[in-house]
């Protein structure tokens, strides 16, 4: 009630990042990959942790 959405989505930005780029996680997650396309799908979830594409709140909110 007292952050606005861009304010809360910017900490679940945060949080998420803090999550998953963990480096336990993410030795983890390369000592599970099997082949070249299991790589590339990991890879585009990285990208969107960083923010370099993918799933976009902005975007979603404008075509609403």
């Amino acid at each position: 009630e007292y952050l606005s959405r861009k304010e809360l989505s910017a900490l679940l930005k945060i949080c998420y990042r803090g999550f998953y780029l963990r480096p336990g996680k993410v030795i983890k997650n390369i000592m599970r990959l099997r082949n070249f396309s299991h790589f590339k799908m990991k890879f585009k979830g990285l990208l969107t942790i960083l923010g370099f594409g993918g799933f976009s709140r902005e975007k979603e909110k404008s075509s609403i």
